[in-house]
C-alpha cells in the first residue's frame, strides 16, 4: 500500500511540473500570472486535469479565464477535508 501511495505522489508531482511547463509556454503570462493560475490548478485537481486534457490551442484561453476568476475574487478558499481553492459555481 505504501508503494502505491508513493507512486501516486510521484505521478502527482510530475503532473504539477507538466502543468507549470504548459503555463510557461503561454505568451503574455508573467511569472506572477503563472503562479496564480498554478495555485488554482494545484488546489483543484479537476481544473488541472481539464487544462492538461484539452488541445494545446485551447489552453491559453482557459488559463486566462482561471487567472481572471482568481483576480476577480471568484476563486476562494473553502474548508473541506483539506483546504483548497474552489471556483464559485463549480463543483
Amino acid at each position: 500500500m505504501l508503494s502505491t501511495r508513493i507512486g501516486y505522489e510521484v505521478d502527482l508531482s510530475k503532473s504539477r511540473k507538466d502543468a507549470y511547463e504548459v503555463l510557461s509556454t503561454i505568451d503574455g503570462l508573467s511569472m506572477l500570472d503563472t503562479f496564480d493560475i498554478g495555485e488554482v490548478l494545484v488546489a483543484n485537481p479537476t481544473r488541472h486535469d481539464f487544462l492538461m486534457g484539452m488541445p494545446p490551442i485551447a489552453r491559453p484561453a482557459y488559463a486566462l479565464r482561471v487567472l481572471a476568476e482568481k483576480r476577480a475574487g471568484q476563486v476562494k478558499r473553502v474548508k473541506h477535508k483539506s483546504l483548497h481553492y474552489k471556483a464559485t459555481g463549480y463543483t
